[in-house]
């Protein structure tokens, strides 16, 4: 079987991939941001006139919140994603 090259092109290109998706990440969830806030506010005073329980409210919060920690979320889960698809595999693995 041939040998690991010397230029890790696989590690390269998954890494390069996660920065690529960061960065596209990054401008989606800013430029969105407001937009969705925006449809949070809107959605939130529509339903208060309906319903005036302190459940609604959570509810809304828990959206908020849920828009708000994603990027954390991303972040762990597109380093998790460059870990495991950078390590070295065996060729016996695939037979």
């Amino acid at each position: 079987m041939l040998s690991s090259p010397l230029f890790p092109c696989r590690v390269v290109y998954v890494w390069s991939l996660i920065a690529l998706g960061m960065i596209v990440y990054v401008f989606m969830w800013f430029s969105m941001g407001m937009v969705v806030m925006t449809f949070i506010d809107v959605m939130a005073a529509a339903a208060s006139d309906m319903w005036s329980n302190a459940m609604w409210d959570q509810v809304v919060e828990f959206i908020r919140n849920c828009f708000l920690i994603h990027p954390l979320i991303a972040l762990v889960g597109w380093f998790i994603y460059g870990i495991v698809n950078s390590m070295r595999r065996t060729a016996e693995t695939w037979k």
